[in-house]
């Protein structure tokens, strides 16, 4: 058995790191004396998930999404953000002209928009998907010439071997265990062979509302394709953030 099958059968054990640290008593104590200005918006977070004051993210069962403000977590000031915004397109834009096929694109997990036009401008034909339905309105309305759908990535609208690119920047890391076999599954039923997926994702720490899966676990994941590439990923100078960029080519069948 292979390390990265071992790490995804240990990541099967609980269904989220933030759901076994919330449900032992000492550690919310602990939290609360650490930080007692969270501690409102812990509790109205947790009871009203949808409101508009709380927790920046929300738990939909099979995927965590955000609220206006949560996107690009770890960013706290717009300096910061504009930063990483720099910095991890110009790392994209740099792996997609190296290896992508500039055809049909995918972006996954697009969030309101924060780098779907600048993926857009690289690709003739160009999609994104985000099941978080009050997002992808916002980017919708913004970017009229990019074709977005609200939906999950384990469930696409596309046919087998369409996409010559997908994207996914940091939205795998919040798919649980029992959903993340799935999901690579209908990643690479749509991908063309000799298609790109170009990856971003935490591969290390020990994330609260994330998985963290290394390098192996991901190619395990995506045993149809290829890595052609692996590199840090670029942020902001004054983050402290894991994380890989991998590039998968799908083989020919």
């Amino acid at each position: 058995m292979s390390e990265g099958v071992i790490n995804i059968n240990r990541h099967f054990q609980v269904k989220s790191r933030y759901d076994v640290r919330m449900n032992n008593k000492a550690e919310l104590v602990k939290r609360g004396i650490s930080t007692p200005q969270k501690i409102p918006k812990y509790v109205v977070g947790k009871v009203f998930p949808d409101s508009g004051f709380g927790l920046n993210w929300v738990d939909r069962g099979d995927f965590y999404t955000f609220k206006e403000g949560g996107f690009a977590g770890g960013t706290e000031t717009r300096a910061e953000f504009s930063a990483r915004s720099y910095y991890e397109f110009q790392c994209l834009k740099d792996v997609l002209k190296k290896h992508a096929n500039l055809g049909m694109s995918l972006e996954v997990g697009c969030g309101y928009g924060r780098m779907t036009p600048w993926i857009a401008n690289l690709f003739d034909d160009a999609h994104a998907i985000e099941p978080n339905k009050e997002a992808i309105e916002d980017a919708s309305e913004q970017y009229p010439f990019v074709d977005f759908t609200n939906t999950t990535a384990d469930d696409l609208p596309f046919d087998d071997s369409e996409l010559d690119t997908i994207v996914t920047w940091t939205v795998l890391q919040h798919i649980p265990p029992d959903s993340i076999e799935r999901t690579a599954r209908e990643l690479q039923r749509v991908l063309k062979n000799g298609g790109i997926l170009a990856v971003c994702e935490e591969t290390a720490g020990d994330g609260v509302i994330t998985w963290p899966r290394g390098v192996e676990e991901y190619t395990s994941l995506f045993s149809s394709c290829e890595l052609v590439e692996t590199r840090d990923r670029e942020v902001e100078p004054t983050a402290n953030q894991d994380g890989s960029v991998m590039v998968f080519k799908k083989r020919q069948c």
